[in-house]
């Protein structure tokens, strides 16, 4: 039998792993069981009140993609990546595996990729979903368990030889983790954000990381989280474009936010405060200005208390955001370091009373200041010189940039466990 007891009621996280502790823990944990129940009760009313038709139609689709995508190479590995089927395409196509999602959208695209690709599509299904949600929420072991033994059973049909994941600290993903080391299938996390001081909940069940960066490598060694030679070093898992520095008559200035207030709703006046202080610097230095929301934010909180500052588009990719924009402020977000990334120059705002590194320091941005008054001062000397003159770009050891080509050190790590 699984011990999964860890996951009832999500008592696996704990307040060491976050910035403000005990209090940020539980927070989490209550934004967390409450995504939860929202995913079952969607589950348990689709269960209830589908149509036949509407039954019949997904099933007929699940089963079409499902056995079309199967036909693949009988004497390939398999390695399960679970829903990250759209966030690393280029890395999952280029490898000499067979790849396995469980999640895919009804589309015609959908079908397409799966058809003309090295992936395949296998869903859990959602009794199971059911069965983990309600222990979990419920603190239910007999539920929980069953669950459990659904997730083993659908794991060990695939027979699979690996199981990439982009974040080990949700529930689902640990029940994931527990079932594949019943099963002796070794575990996978690809980083998917910056890391910020000595605090992180992510990273601590998967065997093996894919971390961005040396500089992420000794955090989870120093730390003792992590044994050397269970991380190594991927380097940034999407492709980086270096976009122009362009001479235009207006500089186009945008804030990043994070949905930080999600956690602990007294945070959010620090992002009120920053967003109207920067739109009237921009306003006084004669820039543009936009503000970018985090998909987490509730954008008709944030409307009402920013009336009159302009916003992105809802439909706006961060690819788009970063084509347009000419300086990116922020916090402590992953997408300021991304921006940077990509030859966009940022600027950390640490106006937040919420400890954070400093980037400038780390090599992750341009600049880090900490009041409205260093900030203008900085966008000043912008105005008044040369944009490109200003810019540094983000240290190598902070994150890599991996050397003969991302997907050739892909398939290197990955061999280094499953060969």
């Amino acid at each position: 039998m699984i011990d999964g007891s860890s996951l009832l009621n999500i008592s696996y996280i704990k307040g060491e792993y976050f910035r403000k502790g005990k209090e940020e823990c539980l927070n989490t944990r209550n934004t967390w069981l409450n995504s939860l129940k929202t995913d079952l009760n969607n589950l348990e009313n689709s269960n209830n009140s589908f149509s036949r038709i509407n039954k019949l139609k997904q099933g007929i689709f699940y089963s079409t993609v499902g056995s079309g995508s199967n036909i693949h190479p009988l004497n390939r590995k398999k390695i399960w990546i679970g829903p990250l089927l759209s966030k690393y395409p280029a890395l999952f196509n280029s490898l000499p595996y067979n790849f396995i999602a469980s999640h895919i959208e009804t589309s015609f695209s959908s079908i397409f990729k799966l058809l003309t690709s090295n992936i395949s599509f296998s869903p859990i299904s959602n009794k199971c979903y059911i069965n983990l949600y309600r222990g979990i929420i419920n603190s239910d072991a007999d539920s929980l368990q069953q669950g459990l033994n659904e997730l083993t059973e659908h794991l060990r049909s695939i027979n699979l030889d690996l199981i990439i994941m982009h974040n080990d600290s949700v529930p689902i993903n640990r029940a994931i983790i527990f079932v594949a080391r019943e099963l002796g299938i070794p575990t996978v996390e690809i980083q998917h954000g910056v890391l910020v001081g000595n605090y992180t909940a992510t990273g601590r069940e998967v065997d093996h990381l894919f971390v961005w960066g040396e500089y992420y490598k000794d955090f989870y060694v120093k730390n003792n989280i992590k044994r050397e030679d269970q991380v190594k070093i991927l380097g940034y898992p999407y492709p980086v474009k270096k976009y122009n520095q362009l001479k235009k008559e207006k500089l186009l200035v945008t804030y990043l936010g994070q949905p930080y207030e999600q956690f602990n709703e007294d945070l959010l006046i620090y992002k009120v405060d920053a967003v109207r202080n920067l739109n009237r610097i921009c306003n006084d230095l004669n820039f543009d200005f936009i503000f970018r929301p985090h998909p987490l934010e509730d954008l008709n909180l944030l409307r009402s208390e920013l009336k009159n500052i302009k916003f992105t588009h809802p439909g706006e990719t961060m690819i788009e955001s970063l084509e347009k924009g000419d300086v990116f402020v922020g916090f402590d977000s992953t997408a300021l370091v991304e921006a940077n990334l990509n030859s966009r120059l940022t600027i950390q705002l640490k106006n937040y009373d919420y400890p954070t590194d400093d980037y400038e320091k780390l090599g992750a941005c341009s600049k880090s200041v900490e009041t409205f008054d260093e900030l203008e001062s900085y966008l000043k000397g912008i105005k008044n010189g040369e944009l490109s003159s200003f810019y540094r770009p983000v240290r190598e050891s902070y994150i890599e940039t991996p050397r003969g080509g991302l997907e050739k050190r892909f398939l290197e790590l990955i061999n280094e466990i499953i060969l």
